[in-house]
């Protein structure tokens, strides 16, 4: 177990220092359900669609949005409950450190963090889940009741993301909100992907994930949005993201280009025949991990993510190095004959 002091760190209350300079917290508009999701952390529901998607995650103690490890989320609200629901862009799901069980466990592997205050502004509740729904929660800012609540969260894994829905309760909350009212939140995400560079991150930018004075605004509203008041406050709330990437276009391109160029450099050794069956295999999952690469920069999207996972994949997946000991490999082999492996 943990002391109260090593998970103050965890949760990065007190992990940097103010770098951050003030600007007005944004506000997400939490609209009515028009019925309850399916928890399979799978996003398909239709009542999810309804609702505006945010996103621009910025790094932890800078306004500095992420690129390759994005999260965009939603949040709605019926008669006894809120939910969420995230999208953590993650461009090596197979990586991704989603320890199963409950309590302090969570804090090894990959999470997302939901900060809420229902109350009075020093006080939050801290939920904490991860890729494989595991929780964890207390209450802030002394981690206090620490025992798992009745709250819910299912999670998925995808091809270039995972995502999660969460249920939690008005009651675990101990306040059930009416149409018209505040609240203040935020959102954190943390990163332990071997290689990943933007491990934490959180909506509105702050030094940590719960730095209560620059939490944002939760409205709740009365019913759900039409569709153009949906796509109106979306677009608002995605903003700075869309120009941030759009602004990223050439330098992606042209590292996309660069990849290319390697991999046609590499394109006749990797057909060639090998008498050696543990190469010929190691050769087949190397061209299946630069089809899939290739598959993703296909990807269209305004957010052009099939660009950034094409390239976050094959920097993380250090395929530089494996494209050179497979050349090396198939030469001595050309040289020497089949080596013999165990």
């Amino acid at each position: 177990m943990k002391t109260t002091s090593a998970l103050a760190c965890l949760v990065l209350g007190l992990a940097l220092p103010a770098l951050v300079t003030a600007a007005a917290p944004p506000t997400y508009p939490c609209y009515q359900l028009t019925g309850e999701p399916v928890l399979d952390g799978r996003l398909d529901d239709a009542c999810w669609r309804g609702l505006p998607e945010a996103t621009g995650f910025c790094l932890l103690g800078s306004a500095a949005l992420a690129r390759e490890r994005q999260t965009s989320f939603r949040m709605g609200w019926t008669a006894d409950s809120l939910y969420l629901a995230f999208r953590c862009n993650e461009p090596m799901p197979d990586k991704v450190k989603a320890p199963t069980s409950d309590g302090d466990a969570i804090w090894g592997g990959d999470t997302v963090e939901c900060f809420l205050c229902p109350g009075p502004a020093t006080e939050y509740l801290q939920l904490v889940t991860n890729g494989a729904g595991a929780r964890w929660n207390a209450r802030g800012p002394n981690l206090l009741d620490r025992d798992i609540w009745a709250w819910q969260a299912k999670a998925a894994i995808d091809n270039v993301f995972w995502s999660l829905e969460i249920r939690i309760p008005f009651a675990v909350l101990h306040k059930t909100p009416v149409a018209g009212e505040e609240w203040r939140f935020n959102l954190g995400r943390s990163v332990r992907v071997e290689g990943a560079t933007e491990k934490n991150t959180c909506w509105v930018p702050s030094s940590g994930f719960n730095e209560v004075g620059k939490f944002a605004g939760l409205v709740f509203k009365a019913g759900t949005p039409a569709e153009p008041e949906r796509l109106a406050v979306e677009t608002a709330m995605r903003a700075a993201y869309v120009e941030f990437m759009s602004k990223q276009a050439e330098e992606l391109d042209r590292q996309l280009t660069e990849i290319s160029r390697t991999v046609a450099a590499y394109a006749d050794l990797l057909n060639r025949s090998t008498g050696n069956p543990k190469l010929r295999k190691d050769v087949a999952q190397l061209k299946e991990t630069l089809d899939g690469i290739a598959q993703l920069t296909a990807i269209k999207d305004a957010d052009l993510a099939g660009k950034v996972a094409a390239i976050a994949k094959y920097r993380d997946a250090k395929l530089d190095e494996k494209l050179d000991e497979i050349k090396y490999r198939v030469l001595l082999e050309e040289l020497f004959g089949p080596v013999a492996t165990k």
